[in-house]
């Protein structure tokens, strides 16, 4: 699938033109397909022996520079995180981050290319029987102009790329922005 899309995007370079209306028709598609083999593949793989690892989707929206942030209870800490969650049984990796869009963030959310997985398994200090493993999608609203303009919930922020509230998040999305964002710790 990844090839697929590549080769289409390559087409486009070559041709000197944007994709056109049936290509990201077909990229949308693949893309959905791809995130299905995901929750495949990990499906199977959610316990380590006596532990259960909690697999976590968050979706990432960048508007202005700004990208969204929700605050959360995790534990004993308030912290901000990307609007997502984890996944429930016999629901795919989308369908969890489409209901947990909905769940925080009010809205209706379709989910594009996967961003970033962790690199490792993150163990909570607060919660010694499981560890945590996230998965970072770009996702996109579905009434933009609508999403953008509208007041957002009290526990929703948008948080200019650059000044994240790093004593706020969990080091497992820190590990995701440092990665995907390109920042350093400062």
């Amino acid at each position: 699938m990844f090839d697929q899309i590549r080769n289409i995007h390559a087409k486009s370079y070559q041709e000197n033109r944007t994709l056109s209306f049936e290509e990201n028709q077909i990229i949308s598609q693949l893309t959905q397909e791809s995130i299905i083999g995901y929750n495949k593949a990990f499906k199977d793989s959610l316990k380590i022996s006596d532990q259960t690892i909690r697999l976590g989707v968050y979706g990432i929206i960048v508007h202005k520079d700004e990208v969204l942030m929700v605050k959360t209870q995790s534990g004993s800490k308030s912290i901000y995180n990307f609007p997502g969650g984890g996944v429930d049984e016999d629901e795919s990796l989308a369908q969890a981050l489409i209901r947990e869009c909905q769940e925080e963030i009010n809205t209706v959310v379709q989910v594009k290319d996967c961003l970033y997985t962790a690199k490792s398994l993150y163990k909570h200090e607060d919660f010694p029987s499981f560890y945590m493993f996230n998965i970072y999608y770009d996702i996109e609203v579905k009434d933009k102009e609508e999403f953008y303009q509208k007041k957002l919930a009290e526990d929703t922020k948008w948080f200019p790329i650059n000044d994240l509230p790093r004593d706020e998040m969990l080091p497992i999305d820190i590990e995701f922005v440092e990665s995907y964002f390109n920042i350093c710790n400062s």
